[in-house]
């Protein structure tokens, strides 16, 4: 059987945490005897192998983005009906909600072939209002290949109820399955140092992860040497808006360290030896990589925003916090309370043990054998 990975990025080289679910899925389903291709824009202009761990890499060529007409996602159609041609996939996966999901259920339509799409975020399920700008007769045809591919894709994989109420909700989609994400639980014997405690920060530095309020919260604790705040994650470009303005708050902040982008084998090495993570994201995919990342390695987890079915409230697992004064005083809480921090991170990787297993692409592979 032939699968075809449909998606913008490519892990090696934007890594994220769908991507990285994306990759983990298609290495797992080479090692169980499937075809797996995946086409992707090759963003980056890196030299692209042949084939990346049995994966069969299809880069696309990078279409340039207009200053002010936006990005026309609808023109790779040509490309990715070329490579889909040329393949003849029985399935098409699809996860980070873009055009191409339109384009794949198009091809599907004229061909023997079946469409997955696994939702990302939130906002894959919600209305989308159109503004008035320049871009907006872009904006409209991306909307519309997106509208086509919701509307006709044969399955559908969400994160949380939440999506599979605004599914039926806004599109009258019911043709959804629940399956959570799936991590490998680390092979190495986690000990801790008492101090300093390291207090941890992960995502690509960008607007929605609001990393100024992760800077906000580590200037309460400045005058405390043995309180450290790490940041993982790729610093934006200097010269657009954000990457000014969080540059500036980086380099004003005297008790944080910006470690960069990390491999996910280098995230868990720094999760290892951390005592707290946080997490200051507008909005999530269902529960973030990087939770499952931190819980497995028995840290707990505070949340600003990001509270998927409330699992917060069901699991003892960190804090959803909601207001940054809230997320100080959980703070203070886990970092002079060392037995309530040991006793929720042994219950966090209990947890996830349990519902993020490796199992859960067995669910997954009975979608494709249906």
């Amino acid at each position: 059987m032939k699968i075809v990975f449909l998606i913008y990025s490519y892990y090696k080289y934007l890594i994220g945490g769908s991507e990285h679910q994306a990759f983990i899925l298609a290495k797992n389903l080479v090692k169980r005897g499937y075809e797996v291709h995946y086409i992707f824009v090759n963003s980056t202009n890196d030299d692209v192998p042949y084939e990346d761990d049995g994966i069969i890499l299809h880069p696309l060529k990078l279409l340039k983005k207009n200053k002010w007409f936006g990005n026309p996602l609808f023109s790779y159609r040509k490309q990715i009906n070329k490579k889909l041609k040329l393949i003849n996939p029985d399935f098409i996966y699809h996860r980070n909600l873009m055009p191409f999901l339109g384009i794949a259920c198009k091809y599907c339509k004229k061909h023997r072939c079946k469409v997955i799409w696994h939702i990302a975020s939130k906002t894959d399920v919600e209305k989308y209002s159109l503004k008035l700008t320049p871009s907006l007769l872009v904006n409209y045809l991306n909307k519309k290949l997106i509208n086509f591919g919701i509307l006709n894709t044969d399955m559908i994989i969400t994160q949380e109820n939440y999506h599979n109420e605004q599914l039926l909700l806004n599109y009258n989609k019911s043709n959804t399955i629940l399956i959570n994400k799936f991590f490998p639980v680390p092979n190495y014997e986690i000990k801790k140092k008492d101090k300093p405690i390291s207090v941890v920060w992960i995502a690509n530095i960008k607007p929605i992860k609001q990393l100024e309020k992760f800077i906000e919260l580590a200037r309460k604790y400045e005058s405390q040497e043995d309180i450290l705040f790490k940041v993982i994650g790729k610093l934006p470009d200097k010269k657009t808006k954000y990457g000014k303005f969080i540059l500036k708050k980086i380099s004003s902040s005297k008790n944080l360290f910006v470690l960069g982008k990390l491999h996910p084998d280098e995230v868990n090495n720094v999760l290892a030896n951390s005592h707290i993570f946080v997490n200051t994201s507008l909005l999530e995919g269902g529960v973030p990589v990087t939770f499952i990342q931190a819980w497995l390695n028995e840290v707990p987890v505070l949340s600003l925003n990001v509270n998927p079915d409330n699992v917060f409230n069901k699991y003892k697992v960190g804090y959803y916090c909601n207001t940054i004064d809230v997320m100080t005083q959980k703070l203070d809480l886990l970092i002079n309370n060392k037995t309530l921090r040991k006793e929720m991170g042994k219950s966090a990787k209990s947890y996830c043990i349990k519902y993020f297993s490796m199992e859960n692409i067995d669910l997954i592979e009975k979608l494709l054998l249906k």
